[in-house]
C-alpha cells in the first residue's frame, strides 16, 4: 500500500510537476495531460551497515491510461552517494542474484535493465536525481525499481557505500481522450487512490486505473497509519508507534524499538541541536546518547 502523506514530500511534488513536465516535452497547454505515480515516499538506507540494505526492490502501479509511446521520468532524492560511482538504478526485467546484494558492475547481468548510475552527492546533502526512460519500459499494473549499493571497486559485496533515497516518483503522459467514464456518479464521496490523488468517488478512481487506498480525501488524513504498536526510534530522539508514523512526521527511523531500549548508536542524519551543556550534537539522538538534554533546535551560538 502506497500512501502519500501531506508533508514536505507532497509539497515538493506539487512544485515540481510543471518543471518535470517540461523535461518530458509537455507544453504548458498540455500539462494537464501529465500525471505522476508515487512509487515510495519513505526514506530508505542503502549499504551493508546496521539496518541498511545492499539492494532494495520497490514496487509501484502504473495506470491503464499511461502513454507507452511517450517518455516517462523517474525522479528521486538521493544523499551521501560519495563512496562509489557504481551505485545504480534498474527498471523492470532484472534478476536478483542468490546473495543479498547486486552483481558487480563489470559482470552485471542486469545492465539491459539499468537506467543509470547515481551521481556523486556529498555526505549530508540531498539532491534531486531524475532520469528519462522510454514509456515502453513501463507496463500497466505492477512495475519494479531496483536500487543497488556497491563499493568503490564496483563490487556488490563488502564495504558498500551507505547512502539514502527518498520520494521516488514516476511522471508520465496520459493517453489522449481518456477521461473517467461518463457512467460515474457525481456524488462526492472522496477516496484517496494509491497514487496519492483524491478522486470524487471510488468509480472515478477505478476509471483512472488506480485502486482505492482509503476513504476520504488524501489531505484529510495526513499520516494515515495503522494503529499497530511496532515502536521505532526516530532520528529526532522520539519514539513513534510504528515506522509509518515516523515517516508521516518526516523523521528518519534510527532503529527498531523504543528510543530508550534500542542500540546505543544513532543515525548520521544531520539535524543539529544545541545541548544544555553548550555543545552542538548532530541530532537529538546523539545528545540523548550523551546524557544531555536538548536546549534548542539548531547549532549552539558561538559568541
Amino acid at each position: 500500500m502506497y500512501v502519500m502523506h501531506r508533508s514536505t514530500f507532497s509539497q515538493s511534488v506539487a512544485r515540481l510537476v510543471f518543471s518535470l513536465a517540461c523535461l518530458l516535452g509537455i507544453s504548458a497547454s498540455a500539462s494537464a495531460a501529465s500525471d505522476y505515480v508515487v512509487a515510495s515516499s519513505k526514506s530508505v538506507t542503502m549499504g551493508d551497515q546496521g539496518k541498511s540494505k545492499p539492494r532494495r526492490v520497490i514496487e509501484f502501479q502504473m495506470p491503464q491510461n499511461f502513454d507507452r509511446n511517450s517518455d516517462a521520468l523517474i525522479q528521486m532524492y538521493i544523499r551521501s552517494t560519495d563512496k562509489s560511482k557504481y551505485n545504480a538504478v534498474y527498471l523492470n526485467g532484472f534478476t536478483l542474484p542468490d546473495f543479498d546484494g547486486c552483481d558487480s558492475a563489470d559482470k552485471d547481468r542486469n545492465k539491459g535493465s539499468r537506467i543509470g548510475y547515481l551521481p556523486h552527492v556529498p555526505n549530508k546533502q540531498w539532491i534531486m536525481y531524475h532520469k528519462t526512460v522510454s514509456g515502453d519500459r513501463l507496463r500497466a499494473g505492477e512495475n519494479e525499481i531496483l536500487i543497488c549499493s556497491r563499493n568503490k571497486r564496483g563490487d556488490g559485496r563488502g564495504s558498500l557505500d551507505k547512502f539514502y533515497i527518498k520520494d521516488i516518483v514516476v511522471h508520465f503522459r496520459e493517453t489522449a481522450n481518456e477521461e473517467p467514464v461518463a457512467s460515474c456518479s457525481r456524488v462526492y464521496e472522496p477516496v484517496c487512490g494509491v497514487n496519492g490523488r483524491t478522486y470524487s468517488n471510488s468509480c472515478e478512481a477505478d476509471a483512472a486505473g488506480f485502486r482505492v487506498d482509503y476513504l476520504g480525501e488524501c489531505s484529510s488524513s495526513p499520516g494515515f497509519c495503522s494503529t499497530v504498536f511496532d515502536p521505532v526510534c526516530g532520528a529526532d530522539g522520539n519514539t513513534y508507534n510504528n515506522a509509518c508514523e515516523a515517516d508521516a512526521a518526516s523523521v528518519f527511523v534510527d532503529h527498531q524499538g523504543e528510543c530508550n531500549s534500542g542500540p546505543t548508536f544513532c543515525s548520521s542524519v544531520f539535524d543539529p541541536v544545541c545541548g544544555v551543556d553548550g555543545n552542538t550534537y548532530n541530532n537529538a539522538c546523539e545528545a540523548d546518547a550523551a546524557g544531555v538534554s536538548v536546549d534548542f533546535t539548531g547549532q549552539c551560538l558561538v559568541l
